[in-house]
């Protein structure tokens, strides 16, 4: 019987897991930066109008971290110089990060 734990098919999930959770924490420096930095608030945001950049742009970064792993991983699997596999995963982690920050802060730092 095969071991088919190191199968180059299977994701490596200790890998994967550190792609996420280094784009969440990227995601959440970037946007405590941010939330945490407004000195004065508008009074016509409400109380709690922290919560949903804390959640959405961290989770944004996730996203962000396993766009990456996967665009690195599948790229090698095809032979292709992972050097150059790079540039579209930042570009890509860049993009989700962005769209992230506008979901999160819209309504409130965003106009």
């Amino acid at each position: 019987m095969k071991n088919h734990q190191h199968s180059p098919a299977q994701p490596s999930v200790p890998r994967l897991i550190r792609f996420v959770l280094l784009g969440a924490m990227i995601g959440l420096a970037i946007i405590s930066f941010f939330v945490f930095g407004v000195g004065q608030q508008n009074p016509a945001w409400p109380d709690n109008w922290r919560i949903r950049p804390l959640l959405v742009v961290p989770s944004a970064g996730a996203v962000a971290g396993l766009s990456s792993y996967f665009t690195v991983r599948f790229g090698t699997r095809l032979g292709l110089n992972k050097i150059i596999l790079w540039i579209p995963a930042i570009l890509l982690s860049l993009f989700a990060l962005w769209i992230g920050i506008i979901l999160g802060l819209d309504g409130t730092l965003w106009d």
